[in-house]
């Protein structure tokens, strides 16, 4: 799976910084906030006057939550219906609702 993938979910914590590489067309399809986010036009607003990166190139995504909460809500994008420890639920209701995810 992770030979395929052209984006990285980024957590930074006092002592670790947390990636999860993720497909750019998975969490464009589950989510309204990640297509507008990680399209060409996106791209070219936030740096005006460079060229947008090739759909090729991998891209990193900085996320505020922590990486509990990344990893169940990356989990939760890819369709696994695992349990999920009860500290984590809040904080991944929290970000669904703000990343548009249903």
């Amino acid at each position: 799976m992770q030979d395929s993938t052209d984006c990285i979910l980024l957590c930074h914590s006092e002592c670790e910084t947390k990636r999860f590489r993720c497909h750019r067309t998975l969490l464009a399809a589950r989510s309204d906030y990640f297509r507008a986010m990680l399209s060409d036009r996106w791209q070219r607003d936030v740096a005006v006057g460079e060229e947008p990166p090739d759909d090729e190139q991998e891209c990193t995504v900085t996320m505020a939550e922590p990486a509990n909460v990344v990893a169940a809500l990356v989990s939760w994008i890819y369709g696994s219906l695992a349990p999920l420890p009860g500290e984590v639920l809040p904080g991944l209701l929290a970000a669904a609702d703000y990343y548009g995810l249903a």
